[in-house]
């Protein structure tokens, strides 16, 4: 467990430590069998979507996408950051392509061919959006599936859904250690905004530490 002060209150952050999860797995079974317990009034429980991607067979398989001309041309113009590969992988980009389409890609190309010069960074990613920067997968355990990001709409349905099934407010996350969002909250706990600043060291760790999992609580006084 870690506590971070923000906005004048203490959060402790206490994080689960969970075997690899896969396709087809009961997620809402699993918390309230493994996690639901350490749960008390007022705790909001933090699942991140990655997680929620990949139980809920939202995954692609990496052999069905077929990458173009233009993925490869924005896989070899991508800097891998630390130990993640990014959109330098071409099925990640060319899933990116797919989803956004050829034409904002070709934009957020543009953008970028602009404003580099000038030293400024990141415009891709900000005309692309956050399909973009959110595109994961094709790491270990994980190497031969694509996880793309969850749309709001359906990130916030299926937080509900789970507050439902759980009993207790749930929130999905992507953070990382160059920052995240996150996705969806469910019940009136904490708001988005408030729960970014309270997660933004990620507690979770990446994913070797194999916590996907955190509950956030309030410090008493």
């Amino acid at each position: 467990m870690s506590t971070v002060p923000v906005a004048g209150e203490r959060f402790e952050r206490t994080v689960v430590c969970t075997p690899w999860l896969a396709p087809g797995l009961d997620l809402a079974g699993f918390l309230r069998a493994g996690v639901a317990e350490r749960l008390e009034p007022g705790d909001l429980l933090v699942v991140t979507e990655k997680v929620v991607v990949v139980t809920t067979g939202r995954g692609v398989p990496a052999a069905t996408v077929r990458p173009g001309g233009l993925a490869h041309f924005v896989a070899g113009h991508v800097r891998p950051v630390g130990n993640s590969r990014g959109l330098s992988i071409p099925e990640k980009a060319q899933l990116v392509i797919d989803t956004v389409g050829r034409w904002r890609v070709l934009a957020a190309i543009g953008a970028a061919a602009v404003t580099r010069p000038l030293g400024l960074r990141g415009a891709f990613y900000v005309v692309a959006g956050y399909v973009a920067r959110s595109m994961d997968g094709m790491r270990p355990p994980y190497h031969d599936v694509l996880l793309p990001p969850l749309a709001p709409r359906v990130a916030q349905g299926i937080a509900e859904q789970l507050t439902t099934q759980l009993g207790h407010p749930v929130a999905i996350v992507d953070m990382n250690d160059r920052g995240g969002s996150v996705r969806a909250v469910a019940g009136s706990v904490m708001s988005k905004r408030l729960l970014t600043q309270v997660l933004t060291d990620n507690p979770l760790g990446q994913r070797d530490q194999s916590t996907p999992i955190a509950i956030v609580r309030r410090a008493a006084r």
